[in-house]
């Protein structure tokens, strides 16, 4: 009987909706998979990750790549312990991002650099009404939401010679990388890092941009053996397979590579 009143529920209710309103449907179903939430870090899941995940492993050095404003590096320091170095290329957003210090001196260590594969002098494309959308990648003119109308060349660093610099930095315990379509070329930069200092998770933010940069989540778990995918939600971690298309979906979400031998500590 049970199954008889299911099946008349959705032939009556369900699926005229689906009918009426696939996209609408289509849109609840993924944002309860983790995509399109950017509204803020609780909806986004990051505040959950960093207070609830993070902290499991009482973090000592964490790293913000594309700081931007310091939005991210903020709640890493009001929630942990943790020393903050933080990357951000553009003079305007720095000036904001730098004034974290005056409240977390000590703990916060903000670079003028952005980051990439290689040590350089590259243009950034970005808007003064979007500072966020801010990319060394053409490609990202593509993205129907984005208008970088102004460039302006910038210094580029990668991680391994950053920290190369750094001996006193003899592990990492979170990288968080938002660069609007420049991850790869991030962690291209970080194979030496990523081999001995060993980050326990990277997080990174996927969307549109990355179509038009022909990189999908399975390009990024090839450049990260040993470490286990999962989405962010609001109050939780789910386990995805990079292998499978609904893990590659090009709508912002953020993914975080967490190591191997660190699942079960955190509790997944």
């Amino acid at each position: 009987m049970g199954n008889l009143l299911r099946k008349a529920y959705i032939r009556t209710f369900i699926q005229p909706l689906v009918k009426r309103k696939p996209d609408l449907i289509l849109s609840h179903i993924l944002q309860q998979k983790g995509y399109d939430r950017w509204q803020n870090q609780h909806v986004s899941g990051e505040q959950h990750l960093v207070e609830t995940v993070l902290n499991k492993i009482n973090p000592r050095v964490c790293v913000d790549v594309g700081a931007n404003v310091g939005a991210y590096s903020k709640l890493l320091l009001q929630a942990t312990q943790a020393k903050v170095f933080a990357f951000e290329p553009l003079p305007s957003s720095y000036e904001t991002l730098s004034g974290l210090t005056d409240t977390f001196d000590g703990r916060f260590v903000p670079i003028e650099k952005g980051v990439g594969e290689r040590n350089e002098r590259r243009l950034i494309h970005y808007s003064d009404s979007a500072l966020s959308h801010a990319s060394f990648s053409e490609e990202v003119k593509n993205v129907p939401f984005v208008v970088n109308d102004l460039s302006q060349e910038v210094e580029v660093t990668t991680l391994d010679t950053f920290f190369h610099g750094q001996p006193d930095v003899t592990g990492i315990d979170l990288i968080k990388i938002d660069t609007e379509g420049y991850e790869y070329e991030v962690l291209s930069g970080s194979k030496r890092i990523i081999r001995e200092l060993r980050p326990k998770l990277i997080q990174i933010e996927f969307n549109i941009h990355h179509l038009f940069r022909e990189k999908s989540l399975y390009s990024f778990a090839r450049l990260l053996e040993g470490y286990e995918v999962f989405q962010l939600l609001p109050d939780r971690l789910e386990k995805r397979d990079p292998k499978s298309p609904y893990s590659n979906i090009y709508i912002f979400s953020n993914f975080v590579f967490i190591r191997d031998d660190i699942v079960n500590v955190i509790g997944y």
